[in-house]
């Protein structure tokens, strides 16, 4: 007897500041200067290159965008995708009214080590983990970009049910070590 299994894959955006970042802007920051600086991100996902049970991992192509106020910030030499490698190239920068924008075409290697205790009727979540790597989240705030965020139609994985992109923003503690040196 045989049946046909659908599983969920669902994509999920999470921008993240840390609080364990250590920041540049946050000791030059003033007294009243209270509320951190606010950068949009968004993705578009292209399309899955790979994913790997065995190895714990999976690869993705896509479009991430950022957009702020700020114009000491450059959040798009300073992002960094927390869970994997990135690789991105910029291939739009321009500045509107008082925006700041700028468009990367980004390939990752994610970590993501799967829950298979439902196996073979699990979901599974592709989860993308942003942070600055010089600003905390005293000085900078990420805005998940959710309304222009999307998947490409062509984003398949075969045997799998592709879900709907959500994102969120969540903070995190943690306790740094700092070595001077």
């Amino acid at each position: 007897m045989g049946y046909r299994m659908l599983k969920n894959l669902i994509s999920v955006v999470v921008a993240m500041a840390l609080l364990c970042s250590l920041s540049t802007r946050a000791a030059t920051t003033s007294p009243e200067q209270v509320k951190p600086a606010e950068v949009h991100i968004g993705i578009y996902a292209n399309q899955l290159l790979g994913m790997s049970i065995k190895d714990n991992n999976f690869d993705i192509d896509y479009y991430l965008w950022l957009r702020w106020k700020d114009p000491e910030l450059k959040p798009n030499s300073s992002i960094e995708l927390l869970n994997g490698r990135q690789s991105c190239q910029t291939i739009a920068e321009e500045q509107k009214k008082d925006w700041f924008y700028v468009t990367l075409r980004c390939v990752s290697k994610v970590t993501r080590f799967w829950d298979l205790s439902r196996f073979p009727l699990d979901d599974q979540v592709l989860e993308l983990v942003f942070e600055d790597n010089n600003n905390d989240i005293a000085a900078l705030k990420y805005i998940p970009d959710t309304p222009n965020s999307n998947i490409s139609k062509v984003f398949n994985v075969s045997g799998w049910k592709v879900g709907e992109l959500y994102t969120a923003d969540s903070k995190v503690k943690c306790n740094t070590l700092v070595f001077n040196g």
